[in-house]
């Protein structure tokens, strides 16, 4: 879970950047009067923000040192003859700002650039992963609590075969799943929106006529193939023992993008939820972990496919028992 200073910071991010609710913003507003820490983050926060716009670039081109330490020593070269100049030239009017302040500037921005853009793009970073972690960990209480009240059955989707749209044959979203851990108040609905990607609010929608999420929107999370009547049973012993190795969901399938197949990112290592640096991954136990690449289930199994498939038509089912292979978020998405 993440500690106080952390949702802070990410707070503060998102008001500098104008990402808050409205309510957000009042929140903020508030702490920022009668929070005294809250307040001086905030200051930080503008200082490293001010430094970043002096570049005007929000990532840091390349070479830009070597660039800027070669412009460096040709204004040390001007500089020398301005002052050659100076001494035994006729007099002239030289600017308020002296080169070597000037390329004193330019180092600054140059510093600037190359230390806190990236430090403050790892940081947001880091922080949506952790919270997207904590999300799912959640998510995974959840369903184990929901297990144990139903025959230590995961939340299944329903009757049907069929989890990507074709034509006009039924389709059944993997997601329903998961929308039963909301209408049995195992979780709230905004678990299931990654900070990646963003926040898209139920507002006034009322849940208890739904049987999914409205839209891909809402749910940004794949969840283990549970098609059918029963979900998975948990009490099984062969699944019991791979309960810590075994995952039942994750940051959004990088195959199937609004309710398609992507065949060219059969390879692809992470989604679109953190601009494809890796995915964090729920598994049954509990546990949740970030990982670079998706071969993290049994046996180094792919998560995001069935077993020796490699090419999907939306209603292809895991190989075994043991075969995690999770679904897109939702299936229009």
């Amino acid at each position: 879970m993440l500690n106080d200073r952390s949702i802070d910071e990410i707070l503060l991010i998102d008001y500098l950047s104008g990402e808050c609710r409205e309510e957000q913003v009042l929140q903020v507003r508030e702490r920022l009067d009668s929070d005294q820490a809250f307040a001086d983050m905030h200051t930080d926060l503008i200082a490293v923000r001010s430094a970043v716009k002096l570049v005007g670039n929000e990532t840091v081109p390349d070479q830009l040192a070597e660039k800027t330490i070669a412009r460096v020593k040709s204004l040390i070269q001007t500089e020398a003859l301005l002052t050659k100049e100076e001494l035994f030239g006729p007099k002239t009017l030289r600017p308020t700002f002296s080169m070597r302040e000037l390329i004193a500037g330019a180092v600054a921005i140059v510093v600037l650039a190359v230390v806190f853009i990236p430090a403050i793009q790892q940081a947001r970073s880091l922080s949506q992963q952790n919270v997207c972690k904590s999300n799912l960990g959640d998510i995974g209480t959840g369903t184990t609590s929901y297990a144990y009240e139903h025959e230590g059955r995961l939340p299944s989707s329903g009757p049907g075969e069929r989890w990507l749209p074709s034509g006009a044959m039924p389709v059944t979203s993997n997601s329903s799943g998961y929308f039963k851990l909301i209408l049995s108040e195992h979780v709230s609905p905004q678990l299931f929106q990654c900070p990646g990607v963003g926040h898209e609010e139920f507002g006034d929608k009322d849940i208890r006529n739904m049987a999914d999420f409205p839209s891909g929107k809402f749910i940004h999370y794949s969840y283990q193939h549970m098609l059918g009547e029963k979900g998975l049973d948990i009490r099984h012993a062969e699944i019991a023992s791979l309960a810590s190795t075994f995952p039942i969901g994750a940051d959004d399938s990088p195959l199937f993008s609004e309710g398609k197949f992507l065949a060219g990112n059969i390879s692809a290592k992470a989604g679109d939820n953190h601009n494809r640096t890796g995915q964090s991954v729920l598994f049954l136990q509990g546990n949740v972990i970030w990982s670079d690449g998706p071969d993290v289930g049994v046996d180094g199994n792919n998560i995001y496919r069935a077993e020796g498939i490699n090419k999907y038509s939306g209603t292809e089912e895991p190989a075994d028992m043991r075969d995690s292979f999770l679904l897109p978020a939702h299936s229009l998405r």
